[in-house]
């Protein structure tokens, strides 16, 4: 602010530089300083990596030796840290998921364009071979669903009742066992029944 006062006044703007150390006394100055933030945080991922708790991480960074030692380490620091590189694992995550729907979206197209031509001229092979590759790259892109109803599936162990009626006449199921539980969401109360 006072340097944009002095400017505006006809004044000459002078930085004052702070005098950095260069080669060997950087770093000394380092390595009394310990690691600095990005070290810490690869130091952390490669601790968590190893499925090491805060706790654990917070030991093996205080074990160090003075000159790697971070300056602060803390449960809170180690917290930070952790989100941190979650979120920037995250981020790369989706880009890399983004990247090979991409890429499957493009097989997908590629293999439609062999079999169009002859799906066209009503072989029923091509046919279906076309209505598959377009079922898929619609799950890849998230579009559509099962025909426009919503349907969660739901595979559960359990002790279920079997047979009509809802009433297990022959005892428990077997260890392993499974009952698989499908909901349907319709849009209208007068669709009930239609698709089960």
């Amino acid at each position: 602010m006072a340097a944009m006062i002095g400017i505006a006044n006809g004044g000459s703007l002078t930085k004052e530089r702070k005098r950095r150390p260069q080669g060997a006394a950087l770093a000394k100055v380092r390595a009394a300083e310990g690691m600095g933030k990005e070290e810490r945080q690869l130091e952390v991922a490669r601790l968590l990596l190893e499925r090491k708790n805060y706790r654990q991480i917070m030991a093996a960074l205080l074990a160090l030796p003075p000159g790697r030692r971070p300056a602060k380490v803390s449960l809170g620091t180690i917290s930070r840290d952790v989100k941190a590189l979650r979120e920037a694992w995250a981020a790369e995550r989706g880009r890399l998921v983004e990247e090979l729907v991409g890429e499957e979206v493009a097989r997908l197209n590629a293999l439609e364009g062999v079999w169009w031509p002859k799906a066209m001229k009503a072989d029923d092979k091509a046919t279906d071979k076309v209505l598959a590759i377009q079922r898929q790259r619609a799950a890849l892109l998230g579009l559509g669903g099962s025909g426009g109803r919503g349907a969660v599936q739901v595979t559960a162990g359990a002790m279920a009742a079997a047979g009509s009626g809802g009433v297990n006449e022959s005892g428990p199921l077997p260890a392993g066992a499974q009952v698989k539980v499908l909901i349907e969401y319709v849009d209208d109360r007068r669709d009930l029944g239609k698709y089960g």
